[in-house]
């Protein structure tokens, strides 16, 4: 060995409870007596700054899971504390970004756009009484009208899911007939 560098002892886990692992100490102590020891993010991969702030971001945009009452103690209680700080630390860093803070609210209108088609599209198949596991079958399903719905158009224009329902809902109430 050339360089002290070219070593390493790769452990699941280099703290447990917030304190070294016996094994981890022990080869702590027996390596100091020749060489210097540095180990900046012993511990958990989830309490390092990087994973903290990335799941952060996450809760931040998807939101956070439910926390119950009824099991508040113990290591459930401790990954809650733990989703808290991230949502936090996450929170924090938005606010001091213009860039991420827009990303973010970027992300969230689009989640919510999109959960908003998926609703509207659900509706028109459970109406048509179409299954979602049913393959696309063209001459019952195609649109009947040729012209575009407003909302393809101009400064409102709205996703293409919510602009294909509009269609099938267009094409079947067009003469008061629907679609089979």
């Amino acid at each position: 060995m050339a360089n002290p560098n070219q070593v390493a002892f790769l452990f699941p886990s280099l703290k447990w409870q917030g304190k070294m692992t016996d094994q981890v100490r022990r080869m702590k102590e027996a390596l100091e007596e020749g060489f210097q020891i540095y180990a900046p993010r012993a511990g958990r991969f989830l309490d390092v700054d990087e994973a903290v702030a990335m799941f952060g971001l996450f809760f931040q945009v998807l939101g956070k899971p439910k926390r119950s009452d009824e099991y508040d103690y113990g290591d459930y209680k401790g990954f809650f504390d733990w989703v808290d700080h991230a949502h936090d630390v996450a929170g924090e860093l938005i606010e001091a970004d213009l860039t991420a803070k827009s990303l973010c609210t970027g992300c969230r209108d689009e989640i919510k756009t999109v959960t908003g088609d998926y609703n509207i599209l659900t509706d028109v198949v459970q109406e048509r009484g179409w299954s979602l596991d049913d393959p696309y079958d063209l001459n019952r399903m195609k649109r009947a009208s040729k012209t575009p719905p407003v909302c393809l158009t101009g400064p409102n224009a709205c996703s293409a899911t919510a602009t294909l329902t509009v269609w099938l809902s267009a094409a079947s109430t067009k003469d008061n007939r629907r679609l089979p």
